[in-house]
């Protein structure tokens, strides 16, 4: 192999090996990032449910809650919630407890059925007296659109709806049923997902440089010293 080629074969390895590595390392950090909130998620759900919960209470989010009051008829609709396979909805309304103070509940999910911009019904609910027993999550980061119907939002923010906690609450169970056409959405799955692998897939992917350099470095050596006189 010529001095320039093996020049260019050794800084295109160099190349390879250093952005693998980088990137191995950012995958391992975004593995312990999810791995250390999977954690804290974890232990939080599996704490005693809290009642009698008031706005000045300090709440771990994910911690399970429970409150009894009844459901207003406030409304709305949070776009672009797949469940199933399917876009939907999530459905929010507002639950008084019964001490007087408002909660942002999600109740459930509905499908999409009818054109991006048209007003979706929402499905009555139960106002009677109900226990609901539920997970506190963190308001999402606010997204906007100015071509929405009234009751329909992309994000369940803190300002979207009308709440007196810094959380809302994700229904899990309820002594009353409150809806037939509103379907339970499920607490998201905590795993730490694929970072790992794919840090160690980037290790592989710069021992593979390297073995193939030397092995290409090695084979055109010993080729020019058969083809020598």
């Amino acid at each position: 192999m010529a001095t320039k080629r093996k020049i260019a074969l050794w800084v295109l390895t160099i190349f390879v090996v250093v952005g693998s590595f980088f990137a191995s390392q950012w995958q391992f950090d975004r593995h312990n990032e999810r791995s250390e909130r999977a954690k804290v998620i974890n232990s939080a759900l599996n704490q005693s449910i809290l009642q009698g919960v008031t706005p000045n209470d300090s709440v771990e989010f994910w911690s399970p809650v429970r409150f009894e009051g009844v459901i207003s008829q406030e409304s709305i609709l949070i776009r672009k919630r797949p469940l199933e396979g399917r876009n939907g909805f999530w459905v929010i309304n507002s639950f008084q407890t019964l001490t007087g103070f408002r909660i942002a509940l999600l109740v459930g999910w509905i499908p999409s059925t009818a054109p991006a911009n048209a007003v979706v019904e929402i499905p009555n609910l139960s106002t009677e007296l109900v226990t609901i027993n539920g997970v506190a999550r963190p308001f999402e980061e606010a997204v906007f659109a100015t071509d929405l119907p009234n009751n329909q939002k992309l994000s369940l923010d803190r300002n979207s709806v009308k709440s007196d906690y810094d959380f809302f609450v994700h229904l899990t169970s309820s002594s009353k049923s409150l809806s037939q056409e509103i379907k339970n959405v499920p607490i998201p799955g905590i795993s730490h997902g694929p970072h790992l692998f794919y840090a160690i897939q980037w290790l592989l992917f710069a021992l593979i440089a390297i073995v193939g350099s030397v092995w290409l470095t090695k084979t055109e050596s010993l080729n020019v010293k058969s083809k020598s006189p």
